[in-house]
């Protein structure tokens, strides 16, 4: 994985500006879900999706991207339930054009495995 991009502002940030800023792995994996609540769910996640999750494990991240990851974490939020947070900020010295979002992980992810070929 490349350094990622980052800004001044927000230095604990990442900016996924191609995709060799995501996380390489693609494969089906499961990971242990455990909501603020308490509550713990396995899933399972591949391609887009385990890339988006794997990368919210390890930082926050900027919403806008190249490489629309912003598409991924709407499925990760209504298809998966995975509590994900934007945060919305607005730039002091800008109009409109100053506003912009961070995505946040609120639920705790913890790898559990490669998933592997199903046996018919």
């Amino acid at each position: 994985m490349s350094d990622f991009h980052r800004i001044k502002k927000h230095p604990d940030v990442k900016w996924v500006m191609s995709r060799k800023d995501l996380p390489r792995k693609r494969m089906p994996a499961r990971y242990k879900v455990t909501r603020p609540d308490g509550t713990v769910v396995e899933k399972t996640f591949s391609k887009r999706k385990r890339q988006t999750i794997e990368l919210l494990c390890q930082s926050k991240v900027f919403c806008a991207s190249p490489v629309r990851i912003s598409q991924h974490v709407c499925l990760l939020k209504h298809e998966d339930n995975i509590d994900i947070f934007t945060e919305s900020h607005k730039d002091k010295n800008h109009d409109e054009h100053g506003k912009y979002g961070i995505y946040r992980l609120e639920d705790k992810i913890e790898y559990l495995g490669e998933v592997g070929p199903i046996d018919g």
